[in-house]
């Protein structure tokens, strides 16, 4: 059974480098999108609301194959999710009929998901420490409960 003091931090630190590589993508990962919260949700408050798919597409993802989580709109209902964010310039199509150039317009950015990066930055910077240690002990119990 493995008993580790939370305030000693190089202790869990320790324990965390001895995991797999597979255990310490699950833990970073999980403490990850608890400290990403507060971003997911202030995104979805400043999105705008059209039709209100891109707000609902707005979430976490694990990335494949690596150690990190993408934050941002999902497929397939937040594909447009760059265009609100960025703009776009205008932008034409050709008839096939006559050959001729018809504007479908510009989008003018919005940068609702940069204002909510900025607005939620120092939050998730200083709640991820304590997400990961919380979470280095949750995998402490988890695995203690297996053992058992």
């Amino acid at each position: 059974m493995i008993t580790i003091d939370a305030r000693n931090i190089k202790v869990l630190e320790d324990y965390f480098d001895e995991q797999s590589t597979r255990d310490q993508r699950g833990i970073f990962i999980a403490s990850y999108r608890k400290a990403v919260k507060p971003l997911v949700s202030e995104a979805k408050a400043n999105a705008p609301r059209d039709t209100g798919k891109l707000m609902r597409s707005i979430g976490t993802m694990d990335a494949r194959n690596e150690i990190a989580i993408l934050v941002g709109a999902m497929r397939p209902k937040g594909s447009h999710g760059h265009l609100n964010e960025d703009g776009t310039a205008m932008r034409y199509y050709v008839t096939k009929k006559n050959k001729v150039q018809k504007s479908t317009g510009k989008m003018t950015a919005s940068h609702f998901f940069e204002a909510a990066y900025n607005s939620t930055e120092d939050e998730i910077f200083r709640t991820v420490s304590d997400e990961w240690y919380a979470e280095v002990e949750r995998f402490i119990v988890r695995t203690n409960n297996k053992m058992k």
